[in-house]
C-alpha cells in the first residue's frame, strides 16, 4: 500500500500537424519523465510515418537561418517616442492574417491562451512586412496577402496611445517586434 501511493508519473505534451494542417496536441505518459518521452517520441513516430504528421505547420514563417546583427526592434509606422513613457510586451504565439483591399493587410495577435486579439497591426503589405523582420522569422509578401492562421512566437513592443476608442480605453500602437530570444 505504501508503495502504491508512492508512484510517480510525468506527462509530456508536444504539438503535430495533420497532412492537412489540422493542428494535433499528442500526450503522452510514463512512470518517469524519460518513460513518457520515450512514449511521446514512439507515439510521434506512428503519427509521422503512418498518419502523415509533421512538426511544422505548412506555409509558415521559418526562423531566419542567420540572425544579422541588425537592429532588435523594427519601428512600425510613425509610432509616438514618448506618449506613454511604459513600453508593454506581449509574447505572441499566435497571427491571423487577413488581407484587405489594395496591398493592405490586417494582422491580428494574439498572447498566450487568449481567445481575442490583443493587438491589431493594420498597414500596406510592404510596410507590415518591413516591420515583421525584427520576428526573426522570414516572412513573405505571399503570406500576407492570403488568409491564413500561423503559431508562431514572438515579441510585440506597444504603448497606449492618447487616442482613445468608443469605449474611452486608448488604442495600441506597435512600436516593433522582437525575436523571443533578443533582449528589451
Amino acid at each position: 500500500m505504501a508503495e502504491e501511493n508512492n508512484q510517480q508519473g510525468a506527462w509530456v505534451i508536444t504539438r503535430v500537424y495533420s497532412k492537412n494542417g489540422v493542428t494535433i496536441d499528442v500526450k503522452a505518459a510514463g512512470s518517469t519523465v524519460i518513460g513518457a518521452i520515450n512514449n511521446l517520441y514512439d507515439g510521434l513516430k506512428v503519427g509521422i510515418e503512418e498518419h502523415g504528421w509533421t512538426t511544422e505547420q505548412k506555409g509558415c514563417p521559418k526562423p531566419l537561418a542567420e540572425q544579422t546583427p541588425a537592429p532588435t526592434q523594427a519601428v512600425v509606422g510613425n509610432a509616438p517616442a514618448s506618449i506613454d513613457t511604459s513600453l508593454n510586451s506581449l509574447e505572441v504565439v499566435k497571427v491571423i492574417v487577413t488581407p484587405k483591399p489594395g496591398e493592405k493587410v490586417e494582422l491580428q495577435l494574439f498572447g498566450h491562451g487568449h481567445k481575442f486579439p490583443d493587438l491589431y497591426h493594420n498597414g500596406e503589405i510592404k510596410q507590415v512586412l518591413a516591420a515583421l523582420t525584427g520576428t526573426g522569422l522570414q516572412w513573405t509578401a505571399d503570406m500576407l496577402r492570403t488568409a491564413n492562421e500561423f503559431n508562431v512566437t514572438f515579441f510585440a513592443d506597444w504603448r497606449n496611445s492618447e487616442k482613445l476608442n468608443g469605449n474611452g480605453k486608448p488604442y495600441k500602437n506597435i512600436n516593433g517586434y522582437r525575436a523571443i530570444d533578443a533582449t528589451a
